[in-house]
């Protein structure tokens, strides 16, 4: 298995239509999670600079103010996060925990 990254993005409203303008028909397919002005992905491969989809849209956002977007991407290694734009603005937050549900709790 590849590497593998989660990716939230949102856009201010009036940039919806030209985001949702640069976003491939494939990509669309495997989003986990669409918003309104934006996208959850559980992306199978590593979101950077060499895979096409992400290089159209990031320089997409580029093009906008910081307080017109919010960009988190999480990659597998734990020091493996980017934040863009003002994410918190749109209410977009990360947070890494530890599962302990499924464990026996011993009295």
């Amino acid at each position: 298995m590849g590497y593998r990254s989660d990716v939230a993005i949102v856009v201010a409203d009036k940039h919806i239509d030209n985001f949702w303008k640069i976003v491939s028909d494939d990509l669309k397919e495997t989003i986990d999670t669409k918003f309104t002005n934006g996208f959850y992905i559980n992306y199978t491969s590593s979101w950077g600079e060499l895979n096409p989809d992400a290089k159209v849209i990031t320089d997409f956002l580029e093009t906008l103010p910081d307080e017109e977007f919010g960009y988190i991407c999480i990659g597998e290694d734990n020091a493996d996060v980017e934040m863009f734009g003002q994410p918190s603005k749109f209410d977009l937050y990360y947070t890494r925990l530890i599962d302990t549900s499924e464990l026996v709790v011993e009295e």
